[in-house]
């Protein structure tokens, strides 16, 4: 059976002009149907027995944005639309200053009411946004679903395509509850990255704050509303991150969550500090970066210190971060060689006999020790021009 078809409401989402070619696969006992079309091309197999599990395999699936869905029918009455132009027009510059509230474009949909699913794209976009390409098993529960055997690459950040050691607990996993009023998620799984500009650009932070050339992040964590209601400032769970060699660069950005790689962003506290003109004019290199934090509804919590391991100096930032807030309440460790650092000594100190005994150690003992100079500084405030200020010279590392 050959169709074309003016509209195809895939559960609940309206896709215009479709082609469709059925046969009967009667040794797979299913439908066989080949979609054709701006919107969606690719193969379905929906089982005779619906209580199978359907096989979508898609070239494309272009689906629209919600904004799309809201909008008003071409058809409305213009009268009113004039009528209204007055009263919006007063209250413009209040909504203009108000940001739009957050929607849930999953909100009305039941993942309950979903059959069992196999479903893979090789391009998903919504409303014209691009979200790379996905492979998973969708399984609905009496408690809403479970996406398992999770693969995607968004934007270059990618799940279940990498090797990972075989004791890792972290199967690529997401829960997707639904009482029948409100939905919650979690999500947990091991997530990888080659250069993180290129991530971080994809995603709208141009330019971004630092580059590398690999990174990887262990996640658990959950969050109210569906799987569609990712944000930030709504995080709950455990996160650890392992980025390796790449620099820290002038003028990164970025929004929400994002931004707290700007509070971590080296390169700007040495510009603050006035460390040195010729290192942060390039950008600080770092060799590795890692830690480990907690958060709890949007309230990140440093359990393992952040540590910026550069070829010539150690970084170490523990603290709490508010993400709806965009505070921060920390200090950050700084540890330099003494001989190669002279000039950074006293910037860090503030000590003139410090600087003295420092430069007296190192002629007298030279190579024989591995001489070090630390220093503290408190971070707190908002983060948007975080002024680190100086605490003290010295003082243990947290471990």
């Amino acid at each position: 059976m050959d169709i074309d078809a003016a509209n195809v409401d895939l559960f609940g989402v309206s896709l215009p002009e479709v082609g469709l070619f059925l046969t009967p696969d009667l040794n797979a006992s299913a439908w066989d149907i080949s979609l054709s079309g701006d919107t969606v091309a690719g193969g379905v197999k929906i089982p005779f027995d619906l209580e199978k599990r359907f096989n979508i395999d898609l070239q494309h699936l272009r689906l629209p944005g919600i904004e799309e869905d809201g909008a008003a029918d071409e058809g409305e009455d213009t009268e009113n639309e004039a009528a209204n132009e007055d009263a919006e027009a007063e209250s413009a510059d209040e909504d203009a200053e108000e940001p739009k509230p957050r929607r849930d474009a999953f909100a009305g949909l039941d993942p309950r009411s979903l059959p069992l699913l196999k479903f893979s794209t090789k391009e998903l976009t919504v409303g014209g946004e691009p979200f790379g390409f996905w492979d998973l098993n969708f399984t609905p529960k009496e408690d809403g679903a479970e996406i398992t055997d999770l693969k995607f690459d968004f934007r270059g950040l990618r799940t279940g395509l990498d090797e990972v050691p075989d004791e890792n607990p972290l199967t690529p996993r997401l829960n997707w509850q639904y009482d029948g009023n409100s939905h919650h998620t979690s999500l947990r799984g091991i997530f990888h990255a080659d250069d993180m500009a290129d991530v971080l650009r994809a995603n709208g932070i141009d330019p971004p704050p630092l580059s590398s050339r690999r990174a990887r992040i262990d996640a658990d964590l959950d969050w109210p509303g569906s799987p569609a209601f990712f944000s930030g400032q709504d995080l709950s769970g455990d996160l650890s991150l392992a980025v390796f060699d790449g620099r820290f660069q002038q003028g990164g950005g970025g929004t929400g969550a994002l931004k707290v790689i700007s509070v971590l962003n080296i390169n700007a506290l040495m510009r603050r500090l006035r460390i040195s003109d010729d290192l942060v004019r390039s950008g600080l290199a770092y060799e590795r970066i890692e830690g480990r934090v907690s958060m709890e509804d949007g309230l990140l919590h440093i359990e393992e210190p952040i540590t910026i391991t550069s070829p010539s100096s150690l970084y170490q930032v523990i603290g709490d971060i508010n993400l709806a807030q965009q505070t921060i309440s920390g200090e950050i460790y700084i540890t330099l060689p003494v001989s190669n650092n002279l000039p950074w000594v006293g910037v860090l100190t503030a000590n003139p006999a410090l600087v003295v005994g420092g430069y007296l150690f190192d002629r007298i003992f030279g190579d024989q020790v591995d001489s070090l100079t630390r220093a503290v500084y408190t971070l707190e405030g908002p983060w948007e021009g975080l002024e680190p200020k100086f605490k003290q010279a010295g003082g243990a590392a947290p471990k």
